[in-house]
């Protein structure tokens, strides 16, 4: 098996050569229309036989997808991988209930391709966990998601609707007057370093904490 990972990243002409032609099944050693050419440099007779699989990894929120040229598109099938959960096992409830909630949520005001992967929470067993992963990785992609949108910002996290002094985004003072352009600041802007993440979200999503069970 060949792994290219990123494969949309890179030049496909160069990274697979010959075998750009030579992946499809009917070009295979032994195939109906098996193809053996003469590598240029070496002389050598090459083909490529039929258990070699070549898996190519693309992530479909990044713009260089829009690259993969329909060359490439017809010589590969293509499975999609959505978040699952289920593959963090060490994942309590009440946190994959707030990622599902906010996977929901970026949907509706982003699209499905730019959903948290479960990839960030593998590791992730308790709320110090959480709180470090989301303020160091998931917050930074969110404010790449959704630049200079703060309704989005708001809207993901369920506070579009009040203003609360423990909301991820709030309103930044002297913000009431009709000649600022801008309104809203994070919770680390505001001097909150302890902001619990993982709280906050279960609070602004309407879950339980003890029992996880929504209200």
């Amino acid at each position: 098996m060949l792994v290219v990972d990123e494969i949309n990243r890179g030049n496909i002409s160069k990274i697979l050569g010959e075998l750009v032609t030579l992946l499809e099944p009917d070009k295979r050693i032994g195939a109906a229309h098996q193809l053996r050419p003469v590598l240029p440099y070496s002389a050598e007779i090459f083909g490529v036989p039929q258990n070699l699989f070549v898996l190519g990894t693309m992530n479909t929120a990044d713009k260089s997808i829009a690259l993969v040229d329909v060359a490439l598109r017809r010589r590969f099938q293509f499975e999609e991988l959505m978040p699952d959960l289920e593959c963090c096992e060490l994942l309590p409830s009440e946190m994959r209930r707030v990622i599902d909630k906010l996977n929901a949520r970026i949907t509706l005001r982003k699209d499905r391709d730019h959903q948290i992967g479960h990839s960030y929470f593998m590791d992730v067993s308790s709320p110090e966990q959480f709180n470090e992963k989301f303020t160091v990785t998931i917050i930074p992609l969110l404010q790449e998601y959704f630049y200079n949108d703060w309704d989005g910002l708001r809207f993901v996290f369920a506070e579009e609707k009040t203003e609360e002094d423990g909301h991820f985004i709030r309103r930044i003072p002297g913000a009431d007057t009709k000649w600022v352009r801008n309104k809203w600041q994070w919770y680390t802007d505001a001097g909150d370093n302890a902001f619990d993440c993982l709280g906050q979200l279960l609070k602004n999503y309407g879950f339980a904490v003890e029992t996880g069970n929504e209200t």
